[in-house]
């Protein structure tokens, strides 16, 4: 389970988000289904992450981490909103630390971004 919600990475369709939540509710760590969002913008990833961030469970490092490759306003205001006093933590948005993950938001996760936003 955890394997495969690492393996989303970068796939932010309708079927990979209700597969997340299936996951969560089969029992897959919710710091793997966290960090399985990096490069994923949707509005439904965002409120996922939200959701996280109100979860004694998860380690905020996996959700920082879970925001590498997304480069949208939105991503921008959470990483204010939730890293703004630690910049440890908002530096961590930006990549994964996994080379396997920071491979597949680069290749999918940056479609659609606005770059502009650098």
């Amino acid at each position: 389970k955890n394997d495969v919600a690492l393996g989303l990475a970068g796939v932010g369709t309708p079927e990979s988000m209700a597969l997340r939540k299936l996951l969560l509710e089969k029992g897959a760590n919710i710091n793997y289904v966290a960090l399985g969002l990096a490069g994923v913008g949707t509005p439904e990833s965002m409120a996922m992450r939200e959701g996280f961030m109100k979860d004694d469970d998860v380690d905020k490092n996996y959700v920082a981490s879970g925001l590498a490759g997304v480069l949208t306003k939105e991503a921008f205001d959470f990483r204010k909103k939730h890293f703004g006093k630690n910049p440890t933590l908002y530096a961590k948005s930006f990549q994964t630390d996994w080379t396997v993950l920071n491979g597949a938001v680069c290749r999918y996760g940056y479609e659609g971004n606005d770059v502009s936003l650098l």
